[in-house]
Order: C-alpha cells, then sequence, then structure tokens
C-alpha cells in the first residue's frame, strides 16, 4: 500500500541518514544546477528527480529489515532499490563540489576538494567495512558459519548426512550442505518437521541463544501444538543445537 510516513522513514534513514555526506552533496548538487541554469545539467536533475520520486513511491512503502536489531545497515537488502538514486544523484554531487570550489582561489579550492573527496572516501569506507553489517562482519560471520558447519558434522559423531535443519536466520550457514526449513514459527513447518520425523528424518534445530520466555512461547505456542519436543545436544558460540523428536 501507500503509507506517507514509511516513506518518510525510509528517505530518512536508507537514504539520507546511511549515506548522509552523498545525500548532502547531492541536496547541495540540486540547488547549484537551479541556479547555474546550465541546461544539460536541468535535463539530468529532471531524470535523478523522477526516478528519485518514482522510487520514494513505489518502495519507500516497504519496511525490510535484514538483522534482529533493525538496524539500518550498508548490508540491507533495501538498499539496492535506492541504487538508480545515488547513481544518478553522483553526477549532482560533483557538480556541487565544483561549484564551491570555484568560489575560492586556487590554491583553497584544491584544499577544499581534497577534504572533501577524503572525507567522502573515510565514510565510505567505514560504512563498507566497519560498520555493522559491513566487511568486518561479514567475514565474522562467514568464519562462524564454517565453524558451525565444523560442529555440525563432528560433535559426537555429527549429524547425518540426511538431516534436515529448522532454523530463523542460521539458514545461510547451512543451506548447500543440509536440507533447511525456516523460519521457525510457521504452522506449516512444524507440521513439516512432525511429518519427516514420522518419516524416520533427523530434524535438527539450530536456534541463537533464547531468553526463557522466548522459549515458553516457543514451546507452548509452535511445538506443544504439533506434537514436536526438542532435546538439546550441544553449543557452538552464541548458538545451540537441539534435536527435535515428536510427543506421542
Amino acid at each position: 500500500g501507500f503509507h506517507p510516513r514509511v516513506i518518510g522513514w525510509s528517505v530518512m534513514y536508507w537514504y539520507g541518514w546511511l549515506l548522509l555526506p552523498q545525500a548532502l552533496l547531492t541536496l547541495l548538487g540540486i540547488v547549484a544546477v537551479w541556479r547555474a541554469k546550465k541546461r544539460s545539467m536541468r535535463r539530468w536533475l529532471f531524470a535523478y528527480c523522477s526516478v528519485t520520486a518514482w522510487l520514494f513511491l513505489v518502495y519507500g512503502s516497504w519496511l525490510i529489515f535484514d538483522n534482529p536489531s533493525h538496524d539500518v545497515t550498508i548490508g540491507g537488502a533495501y538498499l539496492r532499490y535506492w541504487l538508480p538514486s545515488f547513481v544518478l544523484g553522483a553526477p549532482l554531487a560533483g557538480f556541487a563540489l565544483s561549484w564551491i570550489m570555484q568560489k575560492f582561489n586556487k590554491k583553497i579550492a584544491l584544499a577544499i576538494g581534497g577534504v572533501v573527496i577524503a572525507g567522502l572516501a573515510g565514510f565510505l569506507v567505514y560504512r563498507a567495512v566497519f560498520s555493522t553489517d559491513g566487511a568486518r562482519d561479514v567475514a565474522k560471520a562467514m568464519d562462524f558459519g564454517a565453524e558451525l558447519r565444523i560442529a555440525l558434522k563432528t560433535h559426537d559423531l555429527g549429524i547425518p548426512d540426511n538431516s534436515i535443519i529448522l532454523t530463523d536466520r542460521e539458514d545461510k550457514y547451512l543451506t548447500g550442505v543440509w536440507q533447511v526449513i525456516t523460519p521457525v514459527k510457521n504452522q506449516d513447518n512444524v507440521q513439516a518437521v512432525y511429518d519427516l520425523l514420522n518419516e524416520g528424518k533427523p530434524v535438527y534445530f539450530v536456534t541463537h541463544l533464547r531468553t526463557i520466555d522466548e522459549w515458553r512461547d516457543l514451546k507452548d505456542n509452535w511445538f506443544n501444538p504439533a506434537h514436536l519436543m526438542y532435546t538439546y545436544w550441544f553449543s557452538v558460540g552464541d548458538y545451540e543445537v537441539h534435536a527435535m523428536r515428536r510427543i506421542r
């Protein structure tokens, strides 16, 4: 549907806050192009505004989060929907920088240009490498995924090759090695687990650490109604592995 408040939130965080220096420079570029009255840049400005407005209207009402904290991060899948606007906005940001530099003598202009470019580069490196879901976090996640797979294969002789794994958000570590069922809180999925166990298939539950209330909710509202129980097996980092059983 069309949700103006969500559109405003999406624009503020995904388009503005996430890449704030670029967004501010692009806004300044819009002002600079309008004041410069260059026909070619005004055509570009029209294209940028048209595409950006269309993206805001079509995708702005969506709420998509890729991590439990609901943080807006560089690793968010939602970011790709804004890429056309970012690309079209880059020349406007460059025009803004050129417009500013033209107002000073050569030495000061070069200094300003160098500072702005270095600042933009530093901000992008921070976002892409060191911020939440950046390259550093991705590397840690890949290392943990390898550790989890090794543990599942080796702990107490490991799980059978034909095992099925029930999980919430750990499927990226397991898909391609075992069959995976996700998410956990889904009536069809818990019924599928029961059916697989009834066929004699081994099913394991891989989950992040949960609070007592979270376990109670999972047990009372999802597993018990589906005649399922779980037995703790072992832990890997902040995750636990449980063997699933039928309640006879």
